[in-house]
């Protein structure tokens, strides 16, 4: 708050220790091209090796038609999309949301957004890196069921936490990384993210 009213600072992305020393901005979220505008840089997912980080946006200019995966070189602070395929619905894309590296480093698990009416259809994608070092190019994978959102890797990569939604709410379930096939649902409640 400044002099009563309210300011929006820019979110950063930061590089820094664990205990929040030896803070460095590595991608900052302002453009100034003539006039001030925030891209969305949002739901930030480190790989392994800290080299990598999986990030939404609407791109480099803050003008692209939809949030979609990106990746952001923590070294550098350079971002690229991610070639992931986006569903389009007139001129805008339903994009992509929930970023999570698996523990090697060399995958994405991402929610990919569908279109189905006004609820929608949610899928999960998994986008394997081409290397470790060159993450915004490499192949997706959509797992053939409709339904999950928000996936979460298993330690050893074979299955998926997610959400499980019916239009009328959210279980958490897991699933099989390779398929996508609902191994065990653990909530019934229709409220739990």
């Amino acid at each position: 708050r400044l002099d009563g009213k309210y300011t929006l600072y820019p979110t950063d992305l930061v590089r820094m220790n664990a205990d929040g020393s030896n803070r460095n901005v590595v991608f900052k979220s302002l453009i100034s091209s003539g006039s001030l505008w925030f891209r969305h840089v949002l739901q930030p997912s480190v790989s392994s090796a800290g080299n990598n980080v999986a990030v939404v946006s609407d791109g480099n200019s803050g003008t692209g038609i939809g949030v979609e995966l990106h990746v952001i070189n923590s070294r550098t602070g350079n971002m690229r999309k991610a070639n992931v395929p986006s569903e389009s619905q007139g001129q805008i894309r339903l994009g992509h949301n929930d970023p999570d590296f698996n523990s090697g480093g060399t995958k994405i698990a991402f929610t990919y957004n569908d279109s189905a009416g006004t609820e929608g259809s949610p899928r999960i994608g998994i986008f394997t890196c081409q290397s470790k070092t060159n993450c915004s190019a490499g192949k997706t994978k959509l797992l053939r069921q409709s339904g999950y959102a928000n996936p979460s890797w298993s330690p050893n990569g074979t299955l998926l936490a997610v959400e499980r939604t019916d239009g009328t709410g959210r279980d958490i379930a897991i699933v099989n990384a390779r398929n996508g096939v609902e191994r065990v649902r653990l909530t019934s409640d229709g409220d739990s993210f």
